[in-house]
């Protein structure tokens, strides 16, 4: 709100923003809220564009591929697992 030049526009700003929890739900908003202010982007046309395509899931995505917490889980393969496999000869060289 103290971005915009008159605090009408910002309140309506503000209930554009709030009203699109009717349409995707308020956990999305949250999310999308959360992802936005991450990045900076506070219009209202950047969050119902992320809304539309879902881009903020995508956001969450790549921070819990690096979380190492995550990716500790018994059917997750490491780069060990694969290194074995670079150096084999394959039945084609054979």
């Amino acid at each position: 709100m103290e971005n915009r030049s008159h605090p009408t526009r910002g309140y309506k700003s503000c209930m554009a923003i709030l009203s699109f929890s009717k349409t995707y739900g308020n956990e999305a908003l949250e999310s999308v809220s959360a992802v936005a202010l991450e990045m900076n982007r506070h219009n209202v046309a950047s969050i119902e564009s992320m809304l539309k395509t879902k881009s903020y899931l995508l956001h969450n995505q790549q921070e819990n591929a690096n979380n190492k917490y995550m990716n500790n889980h018994e059917n997750i393969r490491g780069s060990e697992y694969y290194s074995q496999y670079i150096n084999t000869p394959t039945q084609e060289t054979i």
